[in-house]
């Protein structure tokens, strides 16, 4: 019946992104709960996202190559210009809100689970039909614009650090390594899920360690 119809379709769209455990059937344990979250996410938004099976050690590796970075590397630099004192405070004073943003975020999320992004948030939060599209619209406005500063950023330094280990190599511009860093970068562009990009956080972590202990 209409019911039946309604269930095929939904576990199709689920097979599609991988919902599904092999030959069709539906993995036990604590799918349940999973498939009828995601469920009520088609239904909302027209996206279904992947299973959530991160572990805490995988965040950390997302968080260590998010957070930390290349950035670390110029905290020498910023602290022997603003000096000790100011720069305690300052790192003190982000963490707090690094923290805060975090737990309003967590708040977010387990009050409105089906919500994916900050563009789904914005919508909930301030309802559907009240103006929650609007808001919608300019949250993924401003959080695409700051994935393409990123990307560039990310693209341009690579390009440099190519640069810098063929500093011997003077006939190559940099147009040509920025565009050898686009094709190294490329296939890490198709990770289509947090639980994918973790394993490069790890090589992005082996990295910044390796500079950080050299430097040291």
């Amino acid at each position: 019946g209409k019911c039946g119809r309604r269930q095929s379709k939904a576990m199709a769209i689920e097979a599609r992104y991988g919902l599904l455990g092999e030959g069709g059937e539906e993995e036990e344990e604590d799918d349940g709960a999973h498939l009828h979250l995601h469920r009520s996410v088609t239904k909302g938004y027209g996206y279904v996202p992947p299973k959530r099976v991160t572990g805490w050690v995988n965040v950390v590796f997302i968080l260590f190559a998010e957070l930390v970075g290349t950035g670390i590397l110029s905290l020498p630099y910023t602290f022997a210009k603003v000096g000790w004192l100011i720069g305690c405070l300052e790192l003190v004073a982000f963490c707090l809100l690094s923290l805060f943003s975090g737990l309003l975020l967590h708040r977010l999320q387990e009050h409105f689970p089906g919500s994916i992004t900050y563009g789904n948030l914005a919508m909930e939060v301030m309802g559907r039909g009240s103006g929650g599209e609007f808001y919608q619209a300019v949250i993924f406005t401003f959080v695409y614009v700051a994935f393409f500063g990123n990307l560039a950023i990310s693209l341009l330094l690579s390009a440099q650090s190519l640069q810098n280990i063929f500093w011997d190599k003077k006939g190559i511009c940099l147009y040509t390594y920025s565009a050898a860093a686009a094709a190294m970068l490329f296939p890490l562009t198709q990770l289509r899920s947090l639980h994918q990009v973790s394993f490069a956080g790890l090589g992005s972590t082996i990295a910044i360690s390796v500079a950080i202990g050299l430097l040291m």
